[in-house]
């Protein structure tokens, strides 16, 4: 070989290596698709005729709607019931309404000053400044004896009785 030769005139491949022409036609590849797009199109049709078979089942089976539930167009006005709210009898008429009444009643507990039980003189304040309270004094303690806070375990170390939480107003 000299340099001014081209490489791509030298035959690279080996010629003992090939590959199986007969593994893999184009023919048995376009059956295989035209197959699957077969049974997709039957699946498709299967599923749509048992949907209809279902569907006129229901309508069939569907008792008829209590007259006493529904508008009926000769009796309705302008105060008819519209579509998009639940029928009668509804519970809560305006739910959003009532949920911000909820909300601004609470507001109103937390953010203000009142009894709880006058006659024990028990009353709620502010959260705002029960925090402040909480901080500036930090959390309450409860003692214990020493005779109970630690007594000995027979598997040895020590066990600590468990204690009531103290009462706190809400």
């Amino acid at each position: 070989m000299n340099n001014g030769e081209n490489i791509h005139e030298q035959h690279t491949g080996n010629p003992d290596v090939t590959y199986e022409r007969r593994d893999l036609s184009a023919r048995g590849v376009i059956a295989f698709l035209i197959g699957l797009t077969l049974v997709v199109v039957l699946i498709q049709v299967v599923v749509w005729g048992m949907y209809q078979y279902l569907d006129r089942f229901q309508s069939r089976r569907q008792q008829p709607a209590n007259p006493l539930a529904t508008v009926h167009p000769q009796v309705s006005g302008p105060s008819s019931e519209s579509v998009d709210q639940f029928p009668a009898p509804r519970l809560q008429p305006d739910p959003v309404a009532e949920l911000n009444e909820f909300r601004a009643r609470e507001d109103q507990i937390l953010n203000s000053y009142g009894w709880v039980d006058q006659k024990a003189g028990v009353a709620h304040i502010p959260i705002d400044r029960a925090m402040d309270m909480l901080v500036a004094r930090g959390l309450p303690t409860v003692k214990t004896p020493a005779s109970i806070a630690a007594t000995p375990n027979p598997s040895g170390g020590l066990v600590r009785p468990a204690r009531k939480p103290p009462k706190v107003a809400r």
